[in-house]
């Protein structure tokens, strides 16, 4: 398959993950924001959700070491019971803004689930951090052009952290794992059905240098 994308380690295929990741060679880590339920009952009425995650699961269990599933923390963490077993829940780690929003009274997060198994103790020192803040909120839906933005900076925490040497987004949107994993010099492939994220992908992928103010998903 053609790559949209192919620069300095990170490559962008423009198509259905579904039938894009049997072609990918077996990567350390996935990391991604999934399409993602407003409820269980969002869920169990629209099936295509839950089977996304579901295949993207059973794919890692097979060709990745972990996957991070990336979200927000008012998702209903339920979504996640098809992910196998084989590949077995390791941590939770949240991700929280320096200026949260609000529903109604619930204060605004992100969490990432992790699954698969641990780094070696001597990976980027012996302890893996629980929690991280995304200190500049910034506009992101202006910045990215996407209706569901993640921070670069909780995306890069991630790739560093729980991410590796080679990554997978097999719903990468606007690019922001892509970006956060090519400024940490990492190698990394995105998969994205929508052609327009793949365009501003791959534009923000040419950027030198990412101002700490963007984010997206």
């Amino acid at each position: 398959m053609k790559p949209y994308y192919e620069h300095a380690g990170i490559t962008i295929y423009h198509g259905d993950c579904r039938e894009v990741m049997p072609a990918i060679a077996p990567v350390e880590a996935v990391v991604t924001d999934p399409p993602w339920p407003v409820d269980v009952q969002y869920v169990e009425g629209n099936q295509d959700s839950w089977r996304l995650l579901s295949e993207v699961g059973r794919w890692s269990a097979v060709f990745a070491r972990r996957l991070v599933v990336h979200v927000s923390a008012t998702t209903d963490p339920r979504w996640l019971i098809g992910i196998p077993d084989t590949l077995p829940f390791l941590c939770t780690r949240w991700l929280d803004y320096a200026r949260p929003a609000y529903r109604g009274r619930t204060l605004s997060a992100d969490v990432a689930y992790v699954f698969g198994h641990e780094f070696p103790p001597a990976h980027r020192g012996h302890m893996l951090p629980g929690r991280t803040i995304a200190s500049r909120n910034g506009d992101t839906r202006a910045a990215t052009g996407h209706p569901t933005p993640r921070k670069y900076e909780h995306a890069r925490w991630l790739c560093r952290w729980y991410g590796g040497d080679t990554i997978l987004d097999p719903f990468a949107g606007s690019g922001t794992t892509l970006r956060a994993a090519a400024d940490l010099g990492l190698k990394a492939i995105g998969i994205e059905i929508e052609e327009r994220y793949c365009e501003i992908a791959a534009k923000r992928l040419a950027q030198e240098v990412l101002p700490l103010t963007e984010g997206g998903r």
